[in-house]
């Protein structure tokens, strides 16, 4: 197993947030951490449920983001798991969706097991969208 990323800041600051991004496309993690290493928080990546929970077992960590559709482990049960863990885990979905002949909206059930807000990526590089969990 590995665990990538992790507490990779510039010397000399300190991190805002510790956050576990679990997804398993590898371009889209290190868009992300970028972005949040930039901002000045810490990131580890893992690249899928059973290596996240595994990494949310061995650390703490103010959020955690989960794509719904990965190997091994899925988001909805991975999401199920870390709320058993921790009841007040931040969790942030995340998905680019099933196929577009699929009618089911995998992120609003992410929000029923746990997540609190959801992140649609978009393909081809577009900016993703969010929405706010009403549960």
């Amino acid at each position: 197993m590995k665990i990538e990323g992790g507490n990779r800041l510039r010397k000399g600051t300190t991190a805002m947030a510790n956050v576990l991004l679990m997804d398993n496309d590898r371009l889209f993690c290190r868009y992300v951490e970028s972005i949040l290493n930039n901002s000045g928080h810490s990131v580890a990546i893992a690249f899928d449920g059973i290596e996240g929970i595994a990494a949310f077992k061995r650390d703490q960590f103010d959020l955690v983001i989960v794509e719904i559709f990965m190997p091994r482990k899925e988001g909805i049960e991975t999401i199920r798991e870390l709320v058993h863990l921790d009841e007040h885990v931040s969790i942030i979905a995340v998905t680019a969706g099933a196929s577009s002949f699929c009618t089911v909206d995998y992120l609003k059930i992410a929000t029923k097991f746990g997540a609190q807000n959801t992140l649609r990526k978009h393909a081809a590089g577009a900016l993703p969208t969010t929405q706010k969990s009403s549960a």
